[in-house]
């Protein structure tokens, strides 16, 4: 990769095929050709111009770096670094605290509000990368099958401890595929199924066909069209969070200034249910003393801003910062969410990009963003420019 100011190198670069499973986001990034991508590469630099040279190496180091998770965390770091610059704030870099060790992230400055930023990215345990990584050499070696008429849906039914020989698989399935009928009618529920068992290891296929105009071999489609799986997990966004926050809470002692808790999560839920909940206590419905009749809604103790028995808890922390699904295609979209602590002893004053969630009378009201990501960063439209993987 580059040496220079720049994260990639210069190119040129002629691939434009979209990632493999096993390919980082860095990998990724430094080959990918394109005007998309380069717009994706341009605005990391940019970015970078503005952080300070020592602070700059250590990013620029750690978003070259093959492991998605150091990425994630690296670009999570810039963005909240890049978000107060473009609203009027000086951010000053890991600044000293009064009376601890341990430093922040970053102290945000302006005329209306100055605050301690710290960011926390939770990472994926190390079995979990690793089964995911067994499961993505399987997906991109059973993505060079053969298969002119269907389209294929795997099912990874039971995961071996070690990674999977798939050449004999390949060509079983290449065979089982040969002598099916792509127009023969059936449902979803008749789809001709192929199951197949070693080392532990248990995968099950259906067929599903290709319309005429897409059959054929030669023509760049990769196979694998539908993933499935039957390792189904609780989703506990709670869990995540308090996990999160776990070592943040009493790392500054009592700051001078404000302090945000910054959080970038990967949650498929929309309703911030688990967020509430982990944050403000569990919502909790109290009915009459007959049992008869509902009276309101209250929060439970076992929030992190709620200790119970009307005991407020980490006070210090003015709030905490919500990035959720954070991408670098994706920067318009973003909508970074601000959960005020109802009893801060310091308030912060959250930027116009964020949406703030408040309780309010027992109620939690959210107020939107102001400024949008599209005009928080001056970003065109579209961005980024045309497609990233051009027909």
């Amino acid at each position: 990769m580059s040496d220079s100011g720049s994260v990639f190198g210069p190119g040129p670069r002629h691939d434009a095929s979209p990632a493999s499973h096993r390919e980082s986001s860095a990998q990724f990034l430094e080959r990918v050709a394109g005007d998309y991508w380069q717009a994706v590469r341009d605005l990391l630099d940019d970015w970078l111009g503005r952080v300070p040279p020592p602070e700059r190496r250590d990013l620029m180091g750690r978003l070259r770096r093959a492991e998605d998770h150091t990425f994630r965390a690296a670009f999570l770091e810039l963005y909240l670094h890049e978000s107060p610059v473009q609203s009027g704030f000086d951010v000053e870099f890991h600044p000293e605290v009064p009376g601890v060790r341990r430093r922040p992230d970053f102290l945000a400055l302006s005329t209306s509000s100055t605050f301690y930023l710290e960011a926390r990215s939770p990472s994926t345990a190390t079995n979990k990368r690793a089964s995911a990584g067994r499961v993505g050499d399987v997906h991109d070696a059973l993505n060079r099958v053969d298969s002119p008429n269907f389209w294929l849906w795997i099912d990874v039914e039971a995961e071996g401890g070690r990674p999977l020989a798939t050449k004999g698989l390949r060509a079983q399935l290449e065979g089982w595929l040969a002598g099916l009928d792509p127009d023969s009618e059936t449902s979803h529920e008749e789809l001709p199924s192929y199951h197949w068992e070693r080392e532990g290891w248990q995968i099950r296929f259906r067929a599903l066909p290709k319309s005429p105009a897409a059959r054929g071999s030669g023509t760049g489609l990769r196979p694998l069209a539908v993933y499935g799986g039957s390792h189904a997990e609780w989703v506990d966004d709670a869990g995540v969070l308090k996990d999160a926050l776990s070592d943040k809470g009493n790392a500054y002692g009592l700051p001078e200034h404000g302090l945000v808790v910054a959080i970038g999560t990967s949650f498929f839920s929309r309703d911030d249910f688990g967020v509430k909940n982990a944050l403000y206590g569990p919502e909790q419905w109290v009915l009459d003393r007959e049992g008869r009749e509902f009276v309101e809604v209250t929060r439970g103790p076992g929030g992190y801003f709620h200790a119970g028995n009307g005991q407020r808890a980490h006070q210090h922390v003015s709030g905490v910062l919500i990035v959720n699904n954070l991408h670098h295609c994706g920067i318009p979209q973003q909508r970074p969410t601000f959960w005020a602590n109802p009893q801060a002893s310091r308030e912060v004053v959250a930027l116009d990009a964020w949406d703030v969630v408040a309780l309010r009378d027992g109620h939690l009201e959210r107020t939107h963003a102001a400024v949008g990501h599209r005009e928080l960063f001056q970003l065109p439209e579209p961005w980024p420019p045309g497609e990233a993987f051009p027909k």
